[in-house]
């Protein structure tokens, strides 16, 4: 069990931390992605070794810990929040991991990895103008949804949410 855990965690460092001569930044990203959907209800130790930070505890409420942190400059990602039950009976929780626009994962890749989203919701009128429209693909463990933006690059991921309620 701890090899496995030290060998993903090895895998999602050396994701994070290739250049885009080794891996395009597409491939890492969305790896990353699917690394923290298979590692949703690990440990927290668990899941600060794989993503190689240590989260801090923030906002906790009685029904769920949030616990949050972020990455460093050469990541292509910024900010991860993690939030799961209290409740050990409960195995629920939602991981929202902010991706960094450039270099820009297109929107392209994101369907070519995981097909065309279930649903689609476009930010609504009146709302903050650098909203997403979210990409929602219903998994049997919960919702993976990825958040799109229109930057100078074309349609680039801002995000992904990893929500399980298995």
């Amino acid at each position: 069990m701890n090899r496995r855990w030290l060998l993903q965690a090895t895998v999602v460092l050396a994701l994070l931390e290739m250049g885009p001569s080794a891996m395009g930044a597409d491939e890492r990203v969305l790896d990353a992605v699917d690394k923290l959907v298979e590692s949703r209800g690990t440990s927290n130790a668990d899941l600060d070794r794989l993503l190689h930070l240590m989260l801090a505890e923030q906002g906790s409420t009685e029904y769920f810990e949030i616990r949050v942190g972020d990455f460093p400059p050469r990541s292509p990602f910024s900010h991860i929040e993690v939030r799961k039950a209290r409740d050990p009976n409960q195995r629920k929780g939602l991981i929202v991991l902010d991706i960094k626009t450039e270099p820009c994962v297109s929107a392209r890749a994101v369907m070519d990895r995981y097909g065309a989203p279930e649903d689609i919701a476009p930010p609504l009128a009146g709302g903050p103008p650098d909203r997403p429209t979210d990409w929602s693909y219903p998994r049997p463990w919960g919702k993976l949804s990825f958040g799109i933006v229109s930057t100078a690059d074309g349609e680039c991921l801002s995000r992904a949410v990893i929500d399980w309620a298995k």
